[in-house]
């Protein structure tokens, strides 16, 4: 699947009368969640005042969120090593790439897959110990 419509709607507009900071907020709220965001709002906007630091043209993030649009990557999948060599993590309130996306790709893996609930893209941010957590535990 890809990403939701809002979110490539988000990343292909123009941001009109929205300052840069804002409209990076209003961009980085789809990588987390809004609930995240409030909650945890001083840690949120530090974020986003990191992002605002350019590490890439626009022209570039504008290309990668069309190729994120078209990508497939079921078909490369014997390409990869190992089911047991592989453990998918996905936050249940993705937006940038669904949670079905990770189901499947588990199943056609026959990998595990560690559900995170109520994260989103950057679940690392979001609950970073349940992610650590289950990769150890993976990995032992």
């Amino acid at each position: 699947e890809p990403p939701v419509p809002e979110f490539v709607e988000m990343m292909t507009s123009d941001r009109g009368e929205m300052s840069k900071r804002e409209y990076v907020a209003k961009l980085n709220v789809l990588n987390y969640t809004q609930d995240w965001a409030r909650d945890h709002h001083a840690e949120f906007m530090h974020i986003v005042d990191q992002t605002i630091i350019p590490r890439r043209p626009l022209r570039t993030i504008l290309a990668q969120v069309n190729a994120i649009q078209g990508f497939n990557a079921m078909p490369r999948l014997k390409q990869l090593w190992s089911p047991r060599e592989t453990l998918v993590i996905h936050g249940t309130s993705d937006l940038v790439v669904p949670y079905s996306n990770g189901v499947r790709l588990a199943a056609a893996l026959r990998a595990p897959l560690l559900s995170l609930p109520g994260c989103g893209h950057v679940f690392w941010d979001m609950d970073g110990g349940a992610a650590a957590g289950g990769a150890r535990e993976f990995l032992a």
